[in-house]
């Protein structure tokens, strides 16, 4: 049996096994790099539990070791797992608190990529929680659409990123909601920052076909929520 297969059972058997696991083992490179590689296969097994716990182990022996890069990108793909195994308001929500965390951690550190990721991973919880009924649990539109602003503060160096499709789509599908949605006063009030915010910024999106290169229709329908955007919301 590998070491890093029996760090991962002892870490899933019990409260204290993966720190009693490391008391008695060398946190090395080589462990690290195999526990992610555990992630790797699992996740495209579709095994996802197990994904989720290799990448919330290999996230940690890597910033045990310094390597705040790859302790973050094993973090992120965590919660890309948690996100997929979520199936309520309730698992959203810890998705998009857990999320924001690991945002405030990465804002002293360089990595805009990991930054954008995070944040648009909270929008995306924030989103899929509000449709499950998440307005109970403070999921709502306004929220969903300060997650979004706070992204497009990243997204807008990060055209080429592969996850910046996901951040158009999900843009434009809450744009629409929100320009449509009979709000309260206050939560309106949230709502027009948040679309001014966002309004400065889509210009650098248009035309969206880039993005969407197979769909033209869904670029067309994508370009005419967020021209509508700037129309009503821009500068």
């Amino acid at each position: 049996m590998s070491t890093a297969r029996e760090l991962l059972e002892a870490a899933a058997g019990s409260p204290g096994g993966l720190e009693a696991f490391l008391e008695r083992h060398a946190v090395t490179p080589q462990l690290a790099t195999e526990v992610r590689g555990a992630f790797v296969r699992a996740a495209k097994a579709g095994h996802l539990e197990t994904a989720e716990l290799a990448a919330s182990v290999a996230s940690l022996l890597w910033l045990r070791l310094g390597n705040t890069h790859e302790g973050f990108r094993n973090a992120i793909d965590r919660l890309q797992v948690g996100f997929q195994l979520a199936q309520d308001a309730a698992a959203y929500l810890d998705v998009r608190t857990r999320a924001l965390e690991v945002l405030s951690r990465l804002r002293s550190l360089n990595e805009e990529e990991f930054s954008f990721r995070a944040a648009v991973l909270a929008a995306d919880a924030g989103y899929f929680g509000h449709r499950a009924g998440g307005d109970r649990v403070g999921l709502s539109v306004p929220v969903i659409l300060a997650d979004l602003a706070s992204a497009s503060n990243y997204a807008r160096w990060l055209v080429s990123s592969t996850w910046f499709p996901r951040f158009v789509e999900l843009l434009a599908v809450t744009v629409q909601a929100a320009m449509s949605k009979q709000l309260e006063i206050i939560e309106q009030e949230q709502v027009d920052r948040s679309l001014r915010h966002l309004a400065a910024d889509v210009r650098s999106i248009l035309p969206s076909i880039r993005c969407f290169p197979e769909s033209s229709a869904k670029a067309t329908e994508i370009d005419r929520v967020l021209t509508l955007l700037v129309g009503r919301y821009g500068q």
